[in-house]
């Protein structure tokens, strides 16, 4: 019990101290004005300390309680945290391994400051009742020494990037301890950061995430977090602050097109083969996307959604590339021209006569499936197969909102699925509707992108619209969003509400319940009925029936979600919110078939 409270005692007193050294390392290099590197690289090390410490608070919002329970039941997991909480103290408070080490001169004499070289934990010496003490104070005072210092970086190899992969290799160690679910919350919300940061932070961001995962060594498991960090935090960047290049325009020509490349399911998109791209004499199978609206700032809103697709962006987003976009001058319509999954590159379907066409490498919709119609999926899909569309989905919307994209249009209607990669058709060689090539549903797309937006709280109006003007300035094409059974009763109910990311859940919600029942909504439940909120309470009773078919974990998350606030648009609901994404998707894996 003793070595308990020792560990508790030592690990509550560093838990502050290495929070307050990241953040000054930061400021020193932050002070040079040149190292924005290295400082977005401590930055990027300290928002993960944060986000590894926030599991420790209790649900009073107090930081670190948490830590003396888990030590009482987990005391040798509890004594490596604070052996790498030690380690990173001394890394950031060994005044004068830092001058000889890595190049940080202060403008002042170190003898003021405590030589903590004597404790050995390099060596494997570990920090003690007795030991503790001493090491706590001494690192206190060499932060308020270094605090009152400037210093130079006097060599000029660079090492520095030293002492930052030290930082780094004792806050990964640290990520991996604590309470299981705590730790997949953490992995969950790691991109709720962005939602907060401006454009030179996020850039910052980017820069410093892509080095560490080109730089760190091969095998470590915390590379694909770097990359898609790095690639969210650009997307973000280009979504809310910046378009940094001009758009591609196609002309009509530039497409072969025909009635047999037309999505049934979702009459807007269309398949073509566009010529010449990206080189000459290279033909590539594209997916067009119209907008069908009649605004005349049509042209400059696909133009800003292209950019912004263009943009790389992590795979889970489920979002499409945009190689331009295209003008039909005969109908006046504008359309994102979209790739479909890499291996769709080439060899459209032969035209073929009406009602002979080809399932080759058309893409078939979520909401074919569901109604049965479409000649791959005749039965009801396996079950794992839905709990893995649901989690995609689920953390693909959460990260859309974490970069600051509202999609407004979840349906079953905007997801595609292309035939999938590898897998021959089950029939004769050829194009045959009869017997379709094995559909990829590990490869969902995220399409009905029209009405898609930035999601800017800072700047957000309000709840509300208050006049036409007003709405039709920030949406642009006001009168364009289907308000069918998808949007929240109280959005149908009045227009007017300004759409915000709780919309979104609240379809995602619905989306997730058609998966579970593996039925659309509208062949089971009057969806036509004028009482909306009676709707809504008909989905809330269909849930019950998950709880046989998917189990009671899928069924609360879809609960949850259809029972979503979207009376609120504060700051403090937008935290929660993105909490309670966090929750529902961490829950969501907890589904197993």
């Amino acid at each position: 019990m003793a070595e308990v409270f020792g560990i508790v005692s030592g690990v509550l007193g560093l838990l502050p101290l290495c929070r307050d050294g990241l953040g000054m390392i930061k400021d020193v290099f932050d002070a040079t004005n040149v190292l924005q590197l290295a400082v977005g690289r401590v930055e990027l090390q300290r928002d993960r300390f944060d986000e590894w410490r926030e599991i420790w608070r209790n649900e009073d919002g107090e930081v670190d309680i948490k830590f003396e329970s888990y030590a009482k039941s987990n005391p040798a997991s509890a004594k490596r945290i604070l052996r790498q909480l030690a380690l990173l103290s001394q890394a950031l408070f060994d005044a004068r391994a830092l001058e000889e080490q890595f190049g940080f001169k202060p403008d002042r004499s170190n003898r003021d400051s405590k030589d903590l070289s004597q404790f050995r934990l390099r060596s494997g010496q570990e920090l003690t009742i007795e030991t503790q003490g001493p090491f706590l104070e001494r690192c206190r005072i060499n932060l308020s020494f270094m605090k009152r210092c400037r210093f130079v970086f006097r060599k000029k190899d660079s090492a520095w990037n030293d002492l930052i992969d030290l930082l780094k290799e004792y806050n990964e160690n640290l990520s991996t301890y604590g309470p299981k679910p705590d730790l997949e919350k953490m992995l969950k919300g790691e991109f709720k950061l962005i939602r907060q940061l401006q454009l030179k932070e996020l850039k910052r961001l980017a820069e410093a995430a892509a080095f560490e995962a080109k730089h760190s060594p091969k095998g470590n498991e915390h590379i694909g977090r770097y990359h898609d960090l790095s690639l969210a935090a650009q997307f973000s960047a280009v979504v809310k602050f910046e378009r940094p290049h001009a758009a591609i325009k196609f002309g009509m020509r530039d497409f072969r097109f025909d009635q047999s490349y037309i999505i049934s399911s979702t009459p807007s998109s269309t398949m073509a083969l566009l010529f010449d791209y990206p080189v000459k004499k290279e033909h590539r199978v594209v997916l067009i996307e119209w907008i069908n609206n009649n605004d005349r700032d049509q042209e400059r809103d696909t133009r800003i959604k292209t950019l912004m697709l263009a943009t790389p962006k992590p795979g889970k987003l489920l979002l499409p590339t945009c190689y331009g976009m295209v003008e039909d001058p005969y109908t006046r319509k504008y359309g994102l021209v979209l790739a479909p999954p890499t291996h769709i590159r080439s060899n459209l379907p032969q035209i073929l006569p009406a009602g002979a066409i080809s399932q080759k490498r058309m893409p078939v919709s979520l909401r074919e499936l569901l109604e049965g119609k479409h000649p791959s999926c005749l039965h009801k899909l396996d079950l794992g197969i839905r709990f893995a569309l649901a989690k995609r989905l689920v953390d693909a919307v959460h990260l859309m909102h974490c970069v600051g994209w509202v999609h407004k249009n979840i349906r079953a209607n905007s997801i595609l699925f292309f035939p999938a990669k590898n897998k021959p058709s089950s029939g004769p060689p050829g194009p045959a509707s009869g017997f379709p090539q094995p559909i990829g549903y590990d490869e969902p797309l995220l399409v009905g992108l029209g009405n898609a937006r930035v999601d800017d709280l800072v700047n957000d109006p309000g709840f509300a619209y208050d006049s036409k003007d007003q709405r039709a300035a920030l949406t642009r094409r006001p009168n364009d969003l289907n308000l069918d059974y998808y949007q929240h009763p109280d959005k149908r109910w009045n227009p007017m509400i300004r759409y915000s990311r709780a919309h979104d859940v609240y379809s995602l919600g619905v989306l997730l319940l058609e998966i579970g029942l593996w039925k659309s909504l509208d062949s089971i439940v009057e969806v036509a009925d004028d009482d909306f909120e009676r709707t809504k309470k008909d989905f809330q009773s269909l849930t019950m029936k998950l709880n046989g078919l998917t189990g009671s974990i899928y069924g609360e998350v879809v609960r949850k979600c259809l029972a979503i606030n979207v009376r609120e648009r504060t700051e403090k609901e937008a935290n929660d919110l993105s909490k309670f994404l966090t929750e529902i998707a961490t829950t969501l894996d907890k589904c197993y078939a």
